[in-house]
């Protein structure tokens, strides 16, 4: 019929009328009120009524698509409307820095967030991969389904899905290493090593990294193996690990190639000395276990290959070779030339082996050239507990005032765990000593204040609250202080009532 009427239409009704077929049906009734005179009107009503008969006629195509599984019974309760609240606020920007926090305390009372949270906080996960941990334990059997239904979630799933490893992107594939390096540390090196050849040479320096977590020298073979790659970015992974391992074969050599190029010399009249032979030439083996022949700007280039071997030998080799402690060591370095490739090199060094009396050491001393980031980096390297009896050393020293409060403030800034009451105690007492009176320098209290603020003890708070209300209504950098300590102190408290 759609062959005649299209016939009809590009001849002209003029010249050929349309014909149409007698059908005894609802369509033939239809077709049977037209008046054949009119001919254009009888080509028109006709294609409508054709067209839509068509359509009414055709079934529907099905829609394909994958049964979903429901969402388990869920085991965990969820917190309290209050809690709830706080969260709502977090997510919408307000107290956001208080977020590790709360996640935290919401999964040591065996709670999860409440449904309607979730995609913002999966969200939140997606990009701040440093929230993910915390967000894990709080999501709750509707939160883990949830993120399976979206793949920009699927860093949640990759934590509990096998499958992730062979058919996940990226992201999902390092999350799934990582936790499996967690638990176990030999199949994840194993999966690695399986699917080595196969990965780009961008994805092997990433997967690389995730044996930072649990490292051993049940590594070391595969690490040395990975020292022959072509991709120079996963031979300085390599390189980072194995001097990250003080009995590892990589210090070994390295030692074996430092010994004969540095003395030190034991004098009872005058000061010990340190001498210095800097290497000749940076040879294919030296290439190979991590040393790069090219210095940047500014570094002479054999005092560059001195520093990269010294950033490899275990601290603890000169302690042991010359019998001083780190800090007389690094005094007798700043009375040599040489002071700054053995201070930069035993920074890198004591950030690899995680020294801690080195670490400490450092921090205590000025060094050349380095910067805050620096310094922050040592100071990170500390355990938790170290780090506040480092910081409270400081603080008896009263720095928040004049010039020496940036050390201060660089300290606190890189101490990411509540304080102890005694610590906040410490800071409060310099707060109240200098701030009524430097209340015009507003930008460098209102960055310090902020940094800190996520981080004093709640049991301290309400007498900093007390005694800063009063200068509060002029200072909007301490009224924002305030505030924030009131949000935890009523956080924590719904939390933990």
């Amino acid at each position: 019929m759609w062959k005649d009427i299209v016939t009809t239409a590009i001849i002209g009704t003029e010249r050929q009328a349309l014909t149409i077929p007698q059908l005894n049906n609802a369509t033939g009734a239809l077709f049977a009120q037209l008046d054949p005179n009119d001919r254009e009107r009888t080509l028109l009503c006709t294609a409508a009524v054709v067209m839509l008969y068509e359509r009414a006629g055709r079934v529907a195509a099905a829609a394909v698509q994958p049964t979903m599984t429901p969402c388990e019974e869920e085991t965990l309760a969820p917190c309290s409307l209050l809690s709830a609240q706080h969260l709502s606020m977090m997510l919408n920007g307000q107290y956001k820095d208080v977020l590790p926090e709360w996640l935290t305390a919401i999964s040591t009372i065996q709670r999860r967030a409440p449904e309607e949270y979730l995609p913002a906080l999966l969200e939140a996960g997606r990009t701040h991969s440093a929230l993910r941990s915390a967000i894990l334990p709080v999501l709750g059997q509707r939160g883990i389904w949830l993120a399976q239904q979206n793949p920009a979630w699927n860093y949640v799933a990759s934590t509990t899905n096998a499958s992730a490893w062979e058919t996940g992107n990226l992201a999902a594939r390092l999350e799934f290493l990582q936790k499996l390096r967690s638990t176990d540390p030999q199949q994840a090196r194993e999966l690695l090593a399986a699917n080595w050849q196969q990965e780009t040479p961008e994805d092997r320096a990433t997967f690389l990294e995730a044996l930072r977590t649990n490292l051993g020298l049940a590594d070391e073979s595969f690490l040395e193996s990975a020292l022959d790659d072509r991709r120079k970015e996963v031979r300085r992974v390599a390189v980072d690990l194995l001097a990250s391992l003080p009995d590892s074969a990589l210090c070994r050599r390295m030692i074996d190639r430092i010994r004969p190029l540095v003395t030190i010399s034991r004098k009872w009249i005058v000061k010990d000395t340190l001498t210095v032979t800097l290497p000749e030439r940076c040879d294919d083996t030296m290439i190979r276990d991590g040393i790069e022949s090219k210095a940047p700007g500014g570094k002479g280039q054999k005092a560059w290959w001195l520093q990269q071997m010294i950033g490899i030998v275990p601290p603890s080799f000169w302690c042991q070779e010359s019998g001083q402690t780190p800090g007389v060591l690094i005094q007798l370095s700043q009375r040599s030339e040489w002071q700054e490739p053995f201070l930069q090199g035993w920074v890198q060094a004591a950030l690899r082996s995680r020294d801690i009396e080195w670490i400490e050491a450092l921090l205590s001393e000025p060094l050349p050239r380095q910067g805050v980031s620096d310094k922050g980096l040592l100071f990170r390297a500390l355990p938790p507990n170290r780090q506040e009896h480092f910081a409270r050393q400081v603080l008896q020293a009263e720095f928040l005032s004049g010039t020496n409060r940036d050390t201060t403030s660089w300290i606190l800034s890189n101490y990411h765990h509540q304080w102890s009451e005694q610590l906040s105690q410490s800071v409060w007492d310099q707060i109240s000593r200098y701030l009524p009176g430097e209340t015009k320098d507003y930008f460098w209290w209102n960055a310090f204040l902020t940094t800190i603020a996520p981080y004093i003890n709640p049991i301290v708070s309400t007498k900093i609250s007390t005694n800063l209300s009063g200068i509060a209504s002029s200072n909007a950098a301490i009224e924002k202080f305030l505030n924030t300590l009131q949000f935890r102190h009523d956080m924590l408290k719904e939390i933990n009532r």
